[in-house]
């Protein structure tokens, strides 16, 4: 039950990724490489309860992205 529910929680992750990534490549809030990569993260992290290997790439992916955006924003004039 307990595994259920994290693959449900990193199921709704992904969908949420995925919109934000989208929106970020549609408004150019963000560089354009780092939404590919959130929409990839999104991506990935829908199909992690299926492909368990992707598991290690979201994590992976994941870190590579927060730090990148930290930087983006800590770099921001706004």
């Amino acid at each position: 039950m307990y595994i259920g529910l994290i693959f449900a929680g990193d199921h709704a992750l992904g969908w949420v990724l995925l919109l934000i990534g989208w929106a970020a490549l549609k408004t150019r809030g963000l560089p354009r490489i780092l939404s590919y990569l959130l929409v990839l993260y999104g991506i990935i992290a829908i199909l992690e309860f299926a492909v368990h290997p992707f598991m290690i790439v979201g994590v992976i992916l994941g870190i590579i992205w927060g730090v990148w955006l930290g930087v983006v924003l800590l770099r921001s004039k706004v």
